[in-house]
């Protein structure tokens, strides 16, 4: 379960016929700040902002449900996240930039600073 209120995982054998019930324990989000500037330095309003898990093999994957949480008119955000290993990717054409080894804490504040971005984004 990913939800506003937190997180959590839970099994439950399911048998064909019989009701099937699991409680689940919420964990509080994560939530990660930060600032997105342009090669210039210039605040970058509108870019969407995805935290995505980091794995140690290198691969990451985006995949969102969804239109993704904006930056802000001043290039900053407010993200909220499961905890854990986590990469910051904010979604530029003609590629994102990714932020990677962020180490996220359930209920804690991650501030990622300045993330300036290696091109300025694509106009529409």
């Amino acid at each position: 379960v990913t939800s506003a209120a937190g997180n959590g995982e839970a099994q439950v054998q399911v048998v064909d016929g019989q009701p099937a019930a699991v409680d689940i324990t919420l964990a509080s989000n994560a939530v990660v700040t930060g600032t997105v500037v342009d090669p210039a330095g210039k605040p970058v309003a509108g870019a969407g902002i995805a935290v995505i898990p980091d794995s140690p093999d290198g691969h990451i994957r985006i995949s969102l449900e969804g239109p993704p949480p904006m930056t802000n008119a001043d290039g900053t955000f407010r993200v909220e996240a499961k905890a854990g290993p986590s990469a910051l990717a904010v979604l530029t054409q003609p590629r994102p930039t990714i932020k990677r080894g962020l180490s996220l804490t359930a209920g804690q504040t991650l501030d990622t600073g300045t993330i300036k971005l290696d091109a300025a984004p694509a106009g529409p």
